[in-house]
Protein backbone atom coordinates (compact mmCIF):
# COMPACT_ATOMS: atom_id res chain seq x y z
CA UNK A 1 0.00 0.00 0.00
CA UNK A 2 1.44 3.29 -0.85
CA UNK A 3 2.08 5.86 1.70
CA UNK A 4 -1.13 8.13 0.47
CA UNK A 5 -3.50 5.23 0.91
CA UNK A 6 -1.60 3.94 4.25
CA UNK A 7 -2.25 7.56 6.01
CA UNK A 8 -5.33 8.24 4.41
CA UNK A 9 -6.78 4.62 5.98
CA UNK A 10 -5.18 6.59 9.44
CA UNK A 11 -7.18 9.10 9.05
CA UNK A 12 -10.34 7.39 8.76
CA UNK A 13 -9.70 5.04 11.62
CA UNK A 14 -8.52 7.79 14.40
CA UNK A 15 -10.91 10.33 15.92
CA UNK A 16 -8.71 12.92 17.43
CA UNK A 17 -5.83 14.82 15.48
CA UNK A 18 -2.81 16.98 16.63
CA UNK A 19 -1.83 18.96 13.37
CA UNK A 20 2.09 20.26 13.77
CA UNK A 21 4.14 22.17 11.23
CA UNK A 22 8.07 24.14 11.09
CA UNK A 23 9.00 26.89 13.34
CA UNK A 24 8.19 30.42 11.66
CA UNK A 25 5.28 29.28 9.49
CA UNK A 26 4.84 30.13 5.84
CA UNK A 27 2.13 30.20 3.62
CA UNK A 28 2.71 26.35 2.69
CA UNK A 29 2.60 25.41 6.12
CA UNK A 30 -0.36 27.29 7.49
CA UNK A 31 -2.32 27.00 4.25
CA UNK A 32 -1.76 23.07 4.43
CA UNK A 33 -2.54 23.16 8.40
CA UNK A 34 -5.84 24.63 7.18
CA UNK A 35 -6.88 22.48 4.34
CA UNK A 36 -6.08 19.67 6.27
CA UNK A 37 -7.86 20.17 9.35
CA UNK A 38 -10.80 21.44 7.36
CA UNK A 39 -10.41 17.94 4.86
CA UNK A 40 -10.22 16.15 8.26
CA UNK A 41 -13.39 17.88 9.64
CA UNK A 42 -15.42 16.73 7.01
CA UNK A 43 -14.48 12.99 7.88
CA UNK A 44 -16.58 13.81 11.03
CA UNK A 45 -12.98 14.25 12.89
CA UNK A 46 -11.86 16.65 15.99
CA UNK A 47 -8.12 18.01 16.88
CA UNK A 48 -5.92 20.70 17.24
CA UNK A 49 -3.46 23.39 15.39
CA UNK A 50 0.04 23.03 17.57
CA UNK A 51 2.33 26.10 16.63
CA UNK A 52 4.41 26.79 19.64
CA UNK A 53 4.69 30.37 18.78
CA UNK A 54 1.22 30.90 17.55
CA UNK A 55 -0.61 31.53 14.06
CA UNK A 56 1.11 34.30 12.41
CA UNK A 57 -1.00 37.62 12.11
CA UNK A 58 -0.90 37.56 8.21
CA UNK A 59 -2.84 34.19 8.03
CA UNK A 60 -5.21 35.34 10.61
CA UNK A 61 -8.23 35.53 8.12
CA UNK A 62 -7.76 31.88 7.07
CA UNK A 63 -10.82 29.94 8.04
CA UNK A 64 -9.21 27.24 10.81
CA UNK A 65 -11.88 25.07 11.95
CA UNK A 66 -10.06 23.62 15.17
CA UNK A 67 -8.05 25.64 18.01
CA UNK A 68 -4.21 26.96 17.66
CA UNK A 69 -2.66 25.66 20.81
CA UNK A 70 0.97 26.63 21.77
CA UNK A 71 1.63 23.79 24.08
CA UNK A 72 1.01 20.04 23.65
CA UNK A 73 -2.42 18.89 24.50
CA UNK A 74 -2.10 16.04 27.51
CA UNK A 75 -4.16 13.40 26.31
CA UNK A 76 -1.69 11.59 23.25
CA UNK A 77 -4.42 9.42 22.32
CA UNK A 78 -4.79 11.19 18.83
CA UNK A 79 -3.40 11.10 15.38
CA UNK A 80 -0.38 13.37 15.11
CA UNK A 81 0.49 14.98 11.82
CA UNK A 82 3.46 16.62 11.03
CA UNK A 83 3.36 19.04 7.87
CA UNK A 84 5.91 20.72 5.71
CA UNK A 85 8.80 19.41 7.96
CA UNK A 86 11.98 18.01 6.64
CA UNK A 87 13.28 17.00 9.77
CA UNK A 88 11.94 16.82 13.15
CA UNK A 89 14.25 19.66 14.83
CA UNK A 90 12.66 22.34 12.15
CA UNK A 91 9.34 22.20 14.78
CA UNK A 92 11.73 23.49 17.55
CA UNK A 93 14.60 21.91 19.88
CA UNK A 94 11.94 21.95 22.49
CA UNK A 95 9.34 20.59 20.70
CA UNK A 96 11.04 18.54 19.15
CA UNK A 97 11.94 16.63 22.16
CA UNK A 98 8.52 16.39 23.07
CA UNK A 99 7.35 14.54 20.26
CA UNK A 100 9.92 12.08 20.43
CA UNK A 101 9.10 8.32 21.14
CA UNK A 102 4.86 9.30 19.67
CA UNK A 103 3.34 7.76 16.39
CA UNK A 104 3.90 10.57 13.84
CA UNK A 105 2.60 11.00 10.08
CA UNK A 106 5.54 12.66 8.48
CA UNK A 107 4.39 14.62 5.09
CA UNK A 108 6.49 16.70 3.68
CA UNK A 109 7.99 17.44 0.01
CA UNK A 110 11.47 18.78 0.98
CA UNK A 111 14.77 17.56 -0.78
CA UNK A 112 16.42 15.36 2.13
CA UNK A 113 13.70 14.54 4.81
CA UNK A 114 14.78 12.43 7.55
CA UNK A 115 12.22 10.37 7.71
CA UNK A 116 11.26 10.61 11.05
CA UNK A 117 7.45 9.68 11.31
CA UNK A 118 5.91 6.45 11.91
CA UNK A 119 4.38 6.66 8.07
CA UNK A 120 6.90 9.13 6.07
CA UNK A 121 5.24 10.26 2.94
CA UNK A 122 7.77 12.60 0.93
CA UNK A 123 7.74 13.59 -2.58
CA UNK A 124 10.24 16.14 -3.65
CA UNK A 125 8.17 16.17 -7.22
CA UNK A 126 5.22 18.04 -5.50
CA UNK A 127 5.28 21.64 -5.48
CA UNK A 128 4.04 22.22 -1.82
CA UNK A 129 2.39 20.19 0.91
CA UNK A 130 -1.03 21.68 -0.26
CA UNK A 131 -0.97 20.05 -3.12
CA UNK A 132 -0.01 16.86 -1.50
CA UNK A 133 -3.33 17.50 0.31
CA UNK A 134 -5.15 17.91 -2.25
CA UNK A 135 -3.85 14.60 -3.03
CA UNK A 136 -5.17 13.22 -0.17
CA UNK A 137 -8.89 15.22 -0.95
CA UNK A 138 -9.07 13.24 -3.93
CA UNK A 139 -7.89 10.46 -2.63
CA UNK A 140 -10.97 10.32 0.05
CA UNK A 141 -13.23 11.63 -2.76
CA UNK A 142 -14.01 15.06 -1.05
CA UNK A 143 -14.26 17.97 -3.49
CA UNK A 144 -11.87 20.87 -3.06
CA UNK A 145 -13.64 23.81 -2.54
CA UNK A 146 -14.61 25.92 0.39
CA UNK A 147 -12.30 26.81 3.04
CA UNK A 148 -10.04 23.42 2.36
CA UNK A 149 -9.70 24.53 -0.98
CA UNK A 150 -8.61 28.17 0.39
CA UNK A 151 -5.88 27.11 2.61
CA UNK A 152 -4.82 24.83 -0.51
CA UNK A 153 -4.53 27.67 -2.81
CA UNK A 154 -2.72 29.30 -0.53
CA UNK A 155 -0.17 26.50 0.21
CA UNK A 156 0.41 26.42 -3.12
CA UNK A 157 0.57 30.14 -4.11
CA UNK A 158 2.98 30.39 -1.68
CA UNK A 159 5.52 27.81 -2.42
CA UNK A 160 5.19 28.49 -6.26
CA UNK A 161 5.66 31.87 -6.41
CA UNK A 162 1.87 31.74 -7.62
CA UNK A 163 2.95 29.58 -10.00
CA UNK A 164 5.57 31.01 -11.64
CA UNK A 165 7.97 29.28 -10.28
CA UNK A 166 9.94 26.12 -11.92
CA UNK A 167 8.16 23.70 -9.21
CA UNK A 168 4.45 24.65 -11.04
CA UNK A 169 4.45 21.42 -13.16
CA UNK A 170 0.67 20.35 -15.01
CA UNK A 171 0.07 18.30 -11.55
CA UNK A 172 0.07 21.92 -9.96
CA UNK A 173 -2.11 23.54 -12.29
CA UNK A 174 -4.42 20.70 -12.30
CA UNK A 175 -5.02 21.06 -8.91
CA UNK A 176 -5.54 25.42 -9.37
CA UNK A 177 -8.04 24.47 -12.08
CA UNK A 178 -10.31 22.15 -9.51
CA UNK A 179 -9.76 25.07 -7.21
CA UNK A 180 -10.90 27.70 -9.77
CA UNK A 181 -13.73 25.33 -10.91
CA UNK A 182 -15.48 24.81 -7.94
CA UNK A 183 -15.67 28.59 -6.99
CA UNK A 184 -12.76 30.42 -5.01
CA UNK A 185 -13.14 33.74 -5.95
CA UNK A 186 -9.41 34.93 -6.31
CA UNK A 187 -10.22 38.97 -5.84
CA UNK A 188 -11.84 37.95 -2.34
CA UNK A 189 -8.49 35.64 -1.74
CA UNK A 190 -5.77 38.15 -3.23
CA UNK A 191 -7.58 40.89 -1.12
CA UNK A 192 -7.24 38.62 2.70
CA UNK A 193 -3.65 37.43 1.34
CA UNK A 194 -2.05 40.22 0.29
CA UNK A 195 -3.30 43.19 2.35
CA UNK A 196 -1.71 42.13 5.79
CA UNK A 197 1.37 45.03 5.77
CA UNK A 198 1.19 46.70 9.12
CA UNK A 199 3.17 50.36 8.63
CA UNK A 200 6.00 49.59 10.57
CA UNK A 201 6.34 46.76 7.89
CA UNK A 202 6.36 48.83 5.22
CA UNK A 203 8.74 51.24 7.03
CA UNK A 204 11.26 48.40 7.91
CA UNK A 205 11.55 47.39 4.29
CA UNK A 206 12.23 50.85 2.96
CA UNK A 207 14.92 50.82 5.29
CA UNK A 208 16.60 47.34 4.44
CA UNK A 209 16.23 48.41 1.00
CA UNK A 210 18.26 51.17 1.31
CA UNK A 211 21.36 49.38 2.58
CA UNK A 212 21.58 46.44 0.43
CA UNK A 213 24.90 45.71 -0.79
CA UNK A 214 26.35 43.44 -3.71
CA UNK A 215 29.05 40.80 -2.91
CA UNK A 216 30.92 38.26 -5.25
CA UNK A 217 31.30 40.64 -8.39
CA UNK A 218 27.35 41.02 -7.69
CA UNK A 219 26.16 37.64 -8.12
CA UNK A 220 25.46 37.50 -4.66
CA UNK A 221 22.93 40.44 -2.91
CA UNK A 222 22.11 40.81 0.61
CA UNK A 223 19.71 42.30 2.22
CA UNK A 224 19.40 42.37 5.77
CA UNK A 225 16.91 43.63 8.87
CA UNK A 226 19.21 44.63 12.02
CA UNK A 227 17.71 45.35 15.73
CA UNK A 228 18.29 48.60 15.36
CA UNK A 229 16.23 48.09 11.89
CA UNK A 230 13.46 46.34 13.91
CA UNK A 231 13.55 48.98 17.01
CA UNK A 232 13.85 52.31 14.92
CA UNK A 233 10.72 51.09 12.63
CA UNK A 234 8.71 49.31 15.69
CA UNK A 235 8.15 46.08 12.91
CA UNK A 236 8.51 42.25 14.53
CA UNK A 237 10.41 39.61 13.33
CA UNK A 238 7.53 38.46 11.05
CA UNK A 239 7.68 41.60 9.14
CA UNK A 240 10.77 40.55 7.77
CA UNK A 241 9.06 37.96 5.82
CA UNK A 242 9.33 38.49 1.99
CA UNK A 243 12.82 40.92 2.08
CA UNK A 244 14.90 38.15 0.21
CA UNK A 245 12.58 38.62 -3.17
CA UNK A 246 14.09 42.38 -3.56
CA UNK A 247 17.35 41.27 -4.24
CA UNK A 248 16.51 38.82 -5.90
CA UNK A 249 15.60 41.23 -8.88
CA UNK A 250 18.37 43.03 -9.09
CA UNK A 251 20.58 42.63 -12.67
CA UNK A 252 22.98 40.41 -12.46
CA UNK A 253 22.46 38.71 -8.71
CA UNK A 254 22.46 34.72 -8.93
CA UNK A 255 21.52 34.38 -5.38
CA UNK A 256 19.77 36.46 -3.03
CA UNK A 257 20.39 36.50 0.25
CA UNK A 258 18.30 37.80 3.40
CA UNK A 259 19.47 38.25 7.14
CA UNK A 260 17.72 39.15 10.23
CA UNK A 261 18.39 39.15 13.53
CA UNK A 262 16.80 36.81 16.18
CA UNK A 263 16.61 35.79 19.54
CA UNK A 264 19.41 33.53 19.15
CA UNK A 265 21.69 34.33 16.55
CA UNK A 266 20.71 34.94 12.69
CA UNK A 267 18.61 33.74 10.20
CA UNK A 268 18.87 33.38 6.75
CA UNK A 269 16.99 32.77 3.42
CA UNK A 270 18.44 32.47 -0.08
CA UNK A 271 16.92 32.67 -3.36
CA UNK A 272 17.48 31.86 -6.85
CA UNK A 273 16.05 31.25 -10.30
CA UNK A 274 17.51 28.08 -10.68
CA UNK A 275 21.30 28.97 -11.52
CA UNK A 276 22.65 27.24 -8.20
CA UNK A 277 21.47 24.73 -5.74
CA UNK A 278 20.78 26.84 -2.65
CA UNK A 279 19.06 24.00 -0.80
CA UNK A 280 23.01 22.57 -1.02
CA UNK A 281 24.40 25.62 0.03
CA UNK A 282 21.93 26.26 3.23
CA UNK A 283 22.74 22.48 4.38
CA UNK A 284 26.79 22.98 4.21
CA UNK A 285 25.39 26.11 6.73
CA UNK A 286 23.03 23.47 8.88
CA UNK A 287 20.04 24.42 7.11
CA UNK A 288 17.65 23.53 4.57
CA UNK A 289 14.74 24.08 2.06
CA UNK A 290 14.49 23.55 -2.01
CA UNK A 291 16.81 23.82 -5.11
CA UNK A 292 15.69 27.07 -5.23
CA UNK A 293 14.23 28.55 -1.72
CA UNK A 294 16.30 27.81 0.83
CA UNK A 295 17.75 28.64 4.57
CA UNK A 296 18.56 28.09 8.15
CA UNK A 297 20.23 29.52 11.01
CA UNK A 298 23.39 30.65 12.42
CA UNK A 299 24.55 31.32 16.05
CA UNK A 300 26.25 34.49 15.29
CA UNK A 301 26.07 38.28 14.76
CA UNK A 302 24.83 39.38 11.59
CA UNK A 303 28.59 40.51 10.30
CA UNK A 304 29.59 37.18 11.03
CA UNK A 305 26.83 35.48 9.51
CA UNK A 306 27.32 36.93 6.29
CA UNK A 307 30.29 36.37 5.91
CA UNK A 308 30.03 32.83 6.50
CA UNK A 309 27.11 32.77 3.83
CA UNK A 310 29.31 34.80 1.23
CA UNK A 311 32.14 32.24 2.07
CA UNK A 312 29.86 29.45 1.19
CA UNK A 313 28.52 30.62 -1.60
CA UNK A 314 31.60 31.57 -2.92
CA UNK A 315 33.04 28.29 -2.52
CA UNK A 316 30.03 26.20 -4.34
CA UNK A 317 30.33 28.68 -7.36
CA UNK A 318 33.90 28.19 -7.33
CA UNK A 319 33.54 23.88 -7.07
CA UNK A 320 30.70 23.18 -9.41
CA UNK A 321 31.54 24.37 -12.60
CA UNK A 322 27.77 23.79 -13.57
CA UNK A 323 26.01 26.76 -11.92
CA UNK A 324 24.76 29.55 -14.46
CA UNK A 325 26.97 32.00 -13.28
Amino acid sequence: MSPLLQICDQWQRFEHFLLTAHANPDGDAVGSLSGLANLLVRLGKTGHILLFEGLPVRFSWLNLPWPVVSHLPTNFEQCIVVLDCADLDRLGIDMAARLKGHELINIDHHTGNSLFGTLNWVDPGRSSVGEMIAMAARSLEMPIKGPLAEGLYLAIMADTGSLTFSNTTPQTLDVIAEILANGLNQDDFQAKMQRQWSLQKLCLHGMAMQNVSLRANGKIGIIRATEEMLDQTGAVQEDCEGLVEYVRRLRGVIVAVSLRKVKNGVKFSMRTWGEVNVQAVAAQLGGGGHPNAAGGHINTNIAQAEELVVQTITSYLTNHRDAKT
